[in-house]
């Protein structure tokens, strides 16, 4: 299959093709946008996307120095009660961090091997010999450590990471690297992964591999799930028109959930 030219990867379209490779062929072949209008917007799955949207959006304003006063007041006027909660913890948590070595919502692009992929950092702080990754979640139930360690997410942001970091400081050395899970309902029990010069190569050597394989996919092979308990959370099931099953899996409906997160760009105060 020939892929567009200037396609870039990211963990979405990664975990997307690990997921379901119909709907990566859907999303990032077929470019189709997700059915909105046929989505219960009540849906918990959706309420739920939602709300950790508007939770980062509240957060990149907050590290881009929007008075904390503002960001409280839209949290407590927001639809959802816990946002008060979620932001007064990031606040708490993070007030630290503001500065001119915080990067909130950075977007890096580099390549691994032969193909570009790209990262968007929802926190990147690069000091001189450190690189700090964070990434914020809006989760009901706290998500296990080998289940996040598994995620494309944690195997491609780290190398990104390293080539923002090579690119500020000119340094080819490799720095101690903290990848942080930060759960907004359980600020108290982050996931914290250190990332060593192994993990780093073995990563990549995983993440050539997969996208030589998407690369070289033929079209009639990108079919769907045999897994259909994860069509109840996909943004596309409505193309597919399956008979959809209960579906009571707390670690799916965050895997499905998370591959279909992307925040929008915006600017501070909007």
């Amino acid at each position: 299959m020939n892929m567009d030219n200037h396609f870039s990867f990211s963990q979405s379209s990664l975990q997307s093709y690990l997921n379901c490779r119909h709907q990566f062929f859907l999303r990032y072949i077929q470019r189709l946008n997700w059915p909105s209008s046929l989505l219960d917007p009540w849906n918990p799955a959706e309420i739920e996307r939602q709300a950790g949207i508007r939770f980062h959006r509240l957060a990149q304003n907050f590290f881009l120095g929007v008075p904390e006063e503002v960001i409280r007041t839209h949290a407590v006027n927001d639809d959802d009660s816990r946002m008060d909660v979620w932001v007064s913890n990031l606040i708490n948590a993070f007030k630290s961090h503001i500065g001119s070595e915080a990067s909130p919502e950075m977007t890096m692009t580099g390549k691994i091997g032969p193909f570009s992929a790209t990262a968007k950092f929802d926190l990147l702080v690069i000091k001189a010999h450190e690189i700090h990754i964070y990434d914020w979640k809006t989760s009901r139930h706290a998500p296990k450590a080998g289940w996040l360690r598994r995620r494309v997410q944690t195997q491609l942001y780290p190398l990104l990471a390293l080539r923002a970091y090579q690119q500020k400081t000119g340094n080819t050395v490799i720095p101690q690297i903290n990848f942080t899970y930060w759960e907004a309902s359980f600020p108290a029990n982050p996931i914290i992964f250190s990332i060593g010069e192994n993990d780093l190569r073995q990563s990549e050597e995983y993440l050539i591999d997969l996208m030589t394989e998407i690369t070289h996919q033929p079209t009639d092979n990108f079919y769907k799930t045999t897994h259909q308990d994860r069509c109840a959370y996909c943004l596309y099931r409505t193309y597919c028109h399956r008979q959809l099953t209960d579906a009571n899996n707390l670690e799916l409906e965050q895997d499905m959930r998370f591959t279909d997160f992307e925040l929008p760009d915006i600017s501070a105060g909007k």
